[in-house]
């Protein structure tokens, strides 16, 4: 990636002067600073998007592993299964940071766009309903008033997915957990409610944080990385929404996405059969 950048500058910046500083040096001097930021974010995107394909190729190869690991001894069964999941891990991690980056560095004002939430969340509680698996949580949708919301979709869905899969991680195996869309003062709110482990007050401040822990394990044992909050505060500093928390030990938590009235485009009453009972 440096060298067609070195390539051009050769052309653009001034020849080094008799005994003065090295030809690479007069180049680099020559960057504004905007373009040696652009030219690092560039090469660490590049690097994290080669790490992750790198990361695919080896699970693969541990999944052939694990497949056909009848015939290996058995002191190689668990680290198979631990490099199998360290590697699903830090792929994790490192797409959490590339969508980071682009939240961060991206543009995308142009995908805005017109988003039916009903439909929005039908489709997060599918992908929900899959990562819940055996724990068979009641996932359902309380959604009184239809609301159509301009924004980016796949950045909605991003944020929307993060909070909802958190339900599904801290929360016991058959519990409820409520996605819900309605007008708070003429205000889309979108929350997810479950009826989980909770969080001590005291951390709340904190929670969107990267790499913030309630608990050092917490994260690791339900296989997150740290950066899902972040992600979403991302998100909704880009859609001039705010994040709102309440929770209490052992009765659960609600995290609601309040959007400006600007935002809202359209809002439609449904009829009875289309609102899940909660």
């Amino acid at each position: 990636l440096y060298l067609p950048v070195l390539a051009i500058m050769r052309g653009l910046a001034p020849r080094p002067a008799e005994g003065g500083p090295p030809e690479r040096e007069t180049i680099l001097a020559a960057l504004t600073e905007g373009a040696r930021f652009a030219l690092a974010h560039d090469a660490i995107r590049a690097a994290m998007g080669l790490t992750i394909a790198f990361a695919v190729v080896v699970r693969g190869y541990l999944e052939t592993m694990i497949d056909n690991s009848d015939g290996l001894p058995n002191v190689w069964h668990k680290a198979i299964h631990q490099m199998e999941s360290q590697t699903k891990r830090m792929t994790l991690l490192i797409e959490d940071l590339l969508t980071l980056t682009k939240l961060e560095t991206e543009d995308t004002e142009y995908k805005q766009s017109d988003i039916p939430i009903r439909a929005l969340l039908e489709a997060i509680k599918s992908d929900a309903l899959g990562l819940s698996g055996d724990a068979q949580h009641r996932i359902e949708l309380d959604i009184p008033t239809d609301i159509t919301l301009k924004g980016v979709y796949e950045e909605l869905r991003s944020c929307l997915s993060n909070l909802a899969f958190n339900a599904v991680r801290y929360s016991p195996e058959g519990s409820q957990i409520i996605l819900r869309a309605h007008l708070v003062n003429n205000e889309p709110s979108i929350e997810v409610q479950d009826h989980g482990i909770g969080i001590d007050a005291h951390h709340l401040p904190r929670l969107t944080e990267r790499f913030y822990r309630v608990e050092k394990s917490r994260s690791l044992d339900t296989g997150g990385t740290g950066l899902g909050l972040a992600i979403v505060k991302h998100v909704l500093a880009r859609h001039q929404g705010q994040l709102k928390i309440d929770s209490r030990i052992n009765h659960g938590s609600t995290f609601a996405c309040v959007f400006p009235e600007s935002r809202l485009v359209a809002t439609q009453t449904p009829t009875d059969s289309d609102v899940t009972p909660t």
